[in-house]
């Protein structure tokens, strides 16, 4: 809102052509009335010697940012608009009207200064054009008024004669009238600029005069006669005339009359360029590029041809000049190329392909477009020919890509829909069972990783064509992306034999692949829906047979299952936690606890072993056996792995020189190649000197790709890391990996000392790490220990580590700086 010191507002634009005067007294008084105030009081603009300006004012009131309503309007106002418009809604006006003074009002509101605009409506087929001015004004209840002024211009444009004078053609108004000699004539009442130049002559010097001084030919080729006949008959009539001019320059015409009582309205088209253009048809025609015919309509005889249709055709002039026009056809299309050939043509366009055969006898698929043409005064066809034999190809081959995969050839999740909504409809008639099977390969991504995706390629091609093979010709196979396939089997008498289609196609796939003499082994799971019981619809029993599948892959690969109303749920459940795993660690859930380890003999606190918590603010804390192995199955593992290791390495900077961080690392971390960088910036990050970390690995590394794993090992060694094996024992490899790799540091799985005060075996098994672990000069750490008669059988054994709940609970890293302080935990200090 301007202020006393602002200066002087001004309105948008305060000129209009007939409305300035009233514009302009507006204008001041609101400026006269204005004083240095923000804004000039409704009373002294709006009431009191207005005179006639009152009859075109309305006052308005802003109800919204942009909305406003009519409290009162003046009546030509009124009569402007064409209603009534007391407690109108500005935005009920006719949209003609509504825009400008809508814009106008918006302007002065946001302004809080004069606008103008300008608004146009249509009345009796003329453009009306208003000018619109809003004054804001301030009234003593508070908030603003405005005043609009609107007043219509004294000139409105008439559409027609727009019209008129836009279109291209002549337009001619005509006259019956005599000559000075007393003969018949038409004189110009009035014509549009585009006759003007038909004719050669300025408008001005055209109007009123004399057809026949205007054209020379007046008379002589009938034109008098043609105009005297629609005038008299009262008919439209369109004939063509060849007009001389008085400059001596020919024009050709078409001319469309149409009585108008006493008068002829004449459109005049310049078609001398068109008429021009088909004298030069017959050079054009036989060096035209594109194949071209002419056949007499009646006898279907050939009348003439260019030199490409007779390349087209294979045949010479004399042969096809002899020939009709179906006779270029094959036997089974001449009786329809026949009929097509006689019908009525104007303009017909190919909408299918007919088979030509050639001299040579090739079949050649063309389609042709047809021409009425007067041939030498014979009702005769224009017809041209595009061969489209290889576009055609092209096509069947796109559509077949459409709906096919293109490595394996079975249909695609498109057409294998199509398909399912077939076989759904012949199963309901015929009261039949339908199966859909959804496959998936399992252990496909080790091919991929370890032979290539060439190799990978060529599996999925075999696993189609023994998926096709299994199911015979009685089924429809499809991939549905990936390594994703599904099957669709039709009269089935019971689910039985689903499940043998099923058992077939799981050792159909799992049965080993030779590919560039290296073998693959795969398998698959399968989920299983029928209908009509799961499902009537092609997207429901997909969505149950996937369903199935996935719970197939959850409880075991290389199955099957049918779908059960509960997996629904269980599935549903899977996705929510997915979903919310996803937006754990952005949303900060995650929080790292410190499980202490501690000396055997000294049982002082060496340092923490770092486990992962999940507190979500609906389910509560999250066990990590629920949640780890979704986090790897969806990919998330890295990011959370990631997480966890620069945040172990943060919060283990604080503690005392000496103590040690465990982080465990999963196989997955192991397959993204660059697990050696971030172990270094983590460590680089945080500034903890590397001997203070510890990582801990299971045997599951060893089994994805053990050369380039035990090679990143050895990299995580060179950084100054230690390395320690965790569950040892529990494997079918253990000691193998001891001589593959240098570990520091070997962790006794819990399961083993849980069992060693009453199995001897556990005992036993104990004993034998613990010493294995002495002579390769290998720390030793018993997890698990939750009792004080196992903390004292391990330290008697000469475990080197320990670590369990008896030991110590896992805890958050603030409670870690009292433990420290002591040393000790207090159940270690209890115990010793």
């Amino acid at each position: 809102m301007p202020s006393q010191s602002d200066p002087s507002p001004t309105p948008d634009s305060l000129a209009a052509p007939l409305a300035a005067v009233e514009i302009d007294k507006l204008v001041r008084r609101w400026m006269a009335a204005r004083q240095g105030k923000d804004l000039p009081l409704f009373e002294d603009v709006a009431l009191g010697s207005l005179g006639a300006v009152a009859d075109r004012i309305g006052i308005a009131r802003e109800d919204a940012p942009g909305r406003f309503r009519i409290l009162h309007a003046g009546p030509e106002f009124e009569r402007q608009v064409g209603r009534d418009l007391t407690g109108v809604d500005c935005d009920a006006l006719a949209p003609s009207y509504r825009t400008g003074i809508v814009d106008c009002l918006a302007r002065a509101a946001t302004r809080l200064v004069p606008s103008e605009g300008v608004a146009r409506g249509l009345v009796d087929g003329a453009v009306a054009t208003c000018d619109v001015l809003a004054l804001p004004l301030s009234n003593r209840w508070g908030g603003h008024l405005m005043v609009v002024y609107l007043r219509q211009r004294p000139v409105v444009q008439d559409l027609l004669e727009a019209m008129h004078r836009s279109t291209s053609d002549g337009l001619v108004a005509l006259a019956a009238a005599d000559d000075r000699a007393g003969r018949p004539d038409f004189q110009i009442v009035s014509l549009n600029g585009a006759a003007a130049r038909l004719f050669g002559r300025p408008e001005e010097a055209l109007c009123w005069q004399y057809l026949s001084d205007v054209m020379v030919s007046w008379g002589k080729n009938g034109l008098d006669v043609e105009l005297s006949r629609a005038l008299d008959r009262q008919q439209a009539h369109v004939f063509e005339y060849a007009v001389q001019r008085r400059d001596a320059e020919p024009v050709h015409l078409r001319i469309s009359v149409a009585p108008l009582g006493d008068l002829l309205g004449i459109a005049l088209t310049d078609v001398t360029e068109m008429k021009r253009r088909e004298d030069s048809v017959r050079l054009l025609f036989d060096s035209n590029p594109m194949p071209l015919l002419v056949y007499e309509r009646g006898t279907l005889a050939v009348r003439r041809t260019n030199d490409a249709m007779l390349r087209l055709c294979g045949r010479s002039a004399g042969d096809l000049v002899a020939a009709t026009w179906p006779d270029l056809f094959g036997e089974e299309e001449r009786a329809a190329v026949a009929s097509k050939a006689r019908a009525t043509v104007r303009d017909d366009v190919a909408r299918r392909a007919w088979r030509m055969v050639t001299g040579h006898g090739e079949t050649v698929e063309v389609e042709v477009y047809a021409n009425a043409l007067d041939f030498d005064g014979d009702d005769c066809v224009l017809v041209s020919v595009l061969d489209v034999t290889a576009q055609r190809k092209a096509q069947a081959q796109v559509a077949y890509m459409a709906h096919h995969d293109d490595l394996t050839g079975l249909c695609n999740r498109a057409r294998f829909r199509t398909h399912l909504m077939d076989g759904l409809a012949e199963a309901r008639t015929r009261g039949e069972t339908l199966a859909v099977l959804c496959i998936d390969l399992d252990f496909f991504k080790q091919v991929n990783d370890t032979l290539g995706h060439g190799a990978g390629d060529k599996v999925l091609r075999a696993v189609g064509d023994r998926i096709a093979t299994a199911i015979g010709p009685g089924g429809v196979a499809a991939r549905l992306g990936g390594d994703e396939f599904a099957v669709m089997m039709t009269g089935l008498a019971r689910p039985a034999e689903a499940s043998a289609l099923a058992d077939r196609i799981i050792g159909r796939i799992s049965a080993p692949y030779l590919v560039d003499g290296h073998q693959a082994v795969i398998g698959a799971s399968i989920g299983i829906s029928l209908a009509p019981g799961d499902g009537s619809a092609p997207d429901i029993l997909l969505h149950n047979a996937d369903i199935a599948l996935y719970r197939s892959k959850s409880q075991g690969r290389g199955a099957f299952r049918f779908f059960e109303a509960g997996m629904d749920q269980s599935l549903q459940a899977r996705r929510s936690l997915e979903g919310d795993l996803r937006q754990a660690l952005a949303r900060g859930e995650f929080e790292l606890f410190y499980q202490p380890i501690v000396a055997a003999g000294s049982l002082q606190v060496l340092g923490f072993e770092a486990l992962l918590r999940w507190f979500h603010p609906g389910r509560g804390a999250v066990p990590p056996a629920e949640f780890i192995p979704v986090a790897e199955e969806i990919g998330l593992i890295h990011a959370i792995g990631d997480w966890v290791l620069r945040q172990a390495c943060r919060e283990a900077a604080r503690w005392p020189d000496g103590c040690r961080v465990a982080v465990n690392l999963s196989a997955a971390q192991f397959r993204r190649g660059d697990l050696a960088g971030s172990v270094s910036a983590a460590l680089a990050e945080a500034g903890l000197a590397p001997a203070r970390l510890e990582l801990e690995i299971t045997e599951s590394v060893f089994l994805d790709d053990s050369a380039d794993n035990i090679a990143l090992l050895h990299r995580l060694r060179g950084l100054g890391v230690a390395i320690s094996l965790d569950d040892f024992g529990t494997g079918y490899s253990s000691l193998a990996y001891l001589n593959r790799f240098p570990f520091d540091k070997i962790k006794i799985d819990r399961s083993f000392i849980r069992d060693m005060a009453e199995d001897r075996h556990g005992l036993a098994i104990v004993r034998a790490v613990v010493s294995l672990g002495a002579s390769l000069g290998i720390r030793t750490l018993a997890e698990g220990i939750e009792t004080a008669e196992q903390l004292e059988r391990l330290r008697q054994e000469g475990c080197s580590e320990l670590q369990g709940y008896h030991l110590g609970r896992p805890m958050p890293a603030p409670r870690l700086p009292a433990l420290l302080e002591r040393g000790v935990a207090r159940r270690l200090h209890d115990a010793a």
